[in-house]
């Protein structure tokens, strides 16, 4: 499935907050699954700036990862609305797209 929101500026502005103060944890600040407690779990943290990763995967496959979670992600399905969600694959997706930026 397709991500039914336009990539925008302002919806991936808008994905920033609490949920993702939570993934800078593992995931880092700027994505690179390097953050504080990433070495604190069996399963390695994305690293969303991997360009080619990022895009063997759908929007869809993104949505349902956020949506359920797996150990330790915890599952935003009742923590987030779905257009927030589909705001995150985006914000996620930036992610690759900024990978040489400063």
């Amino acid at each position: 499935r397709n991500n039914p929101l336009a990539p925008s500026a302002g919806r991936q502005e808008a994905a920033r907050g609490p949920s993702t103060d939570d993934s800078a944890k593992c995931h880092g600040d700027r994505g690179k699954g390097d953050g504080p407690d990433a070495g604190k779990h069996f399963t390695p943290s994305g690293d969303f700036t991997d360009a080619a990763r990022m895009n063997a995967m759908t929007d869809g496959e993104l949505f349902y990862k956020i949506t359920e979670g797996r150990r330790p992600m915890p599952q935003f399905k009742t923590r987030l609305t779905d257009d927030q969600r589909w705001q995150l694959v985006s914000f996620i997706r930036s992610f690759a797209s900024a990978k040489d930026r400063p």
